[in-house]
């Protein structure tokens, strides 16, 4: 079973292949840029205060603290391991299994970055404390849209809210970068740990089968509208 997501064009498609159909998806969250993007008009004082306290705690405890950005395959290849390590035990620390856990996910999410690292369509923005990576963000740069594909932080370094920061930083440079008018939350995000967003976008499921079976309601009605 293969699932694509696509626009409205979805729409004709999904008549026109024999063993398809298609399925409302999750609301994707975005943040639109204006005209003079500034990113404290995008954030609520309540984060804005959570990532000042966050900083001020790295001060008290004596930490120094840096993000670095990785382009090159070279850079990739090195870094990405040890993201690998902190997405899986983030999730185990959270109660949870890790979509990392079964070998052929973990596989294909290691070619994915690849084969767009290879292309130059991948960021990964690192947050560093003592030297240490603590959060890191994934992103694909696909046109004017600069998409957050995942993040995860080293749960040793809760206290400094590494997640918050890490994505404060990459939401300020993509604002300021002239190739890009939105960053793309994606889906699969609970509204509760999203930064900040301005716009959410409804999109549907284009499914395709190898066989014929038979369409959700939900789908009928899409197809039919």
């Amino acid at each position: 079973r293969l699932a694509l997501q696509f626009g409205q064009a979805s729409l004709l498609l999904a008549q026109q292949l024999p063993n398809a159909e298609l399925a409302p998806d999750q609301w994707v969250p975005k943040v639109v840029f204006g005209a003079q993007p500034d990113i404290n008009d995008h954030l609520s004082r309540n984060m804005r205060r959570q990532i000042r306290k966050a900083w001020n705690r790295m001060e008290l405890d004596g930490h120094t603290a840096k993000t670095d950005v990785y382009r090159t395959e070279l850079e990739i290849a090195a870094v990405l391991p040890n993201l690998e390590k902190i997405h899986i035990q983030r999730d185990h620390n959270s109660g949870r299994a890790s979509d990392r856990d079964d070998k052929r996910a973990r596989a294909l999410w290691s070619q994915l970055v690849y084969a767009h690292a290879a292309t130059g369509e991948v960021e990964i923005t690192c947050l560093s404390i003592g030297g240490e990576i603590a959060a890191y963000v994934i992103a694909m740069i696909d046109g004017q849209s600069y998409r957050v594909f995942d993040g995860h932080f080293d749960d040793e370094y809760a206290r400094y809210s590494p997640g918050r920061i890490v994505e404060s930083f990459v939401l300020e440079r993509a604002m300021k970068d002239a190739r890009f008018t939105e960053l793309d939350w994606m889906v699969g995000i609970a509204a509760e740990k999203i930064l900040t967003t301005n716009v959410n976008e409804a999109r549907i499921q284009l499914v395709a089968r190898s066989s014929r079976t038979a369409a959700p309601a939900a789908a009928r009605e899409l197809a039919s509208a």
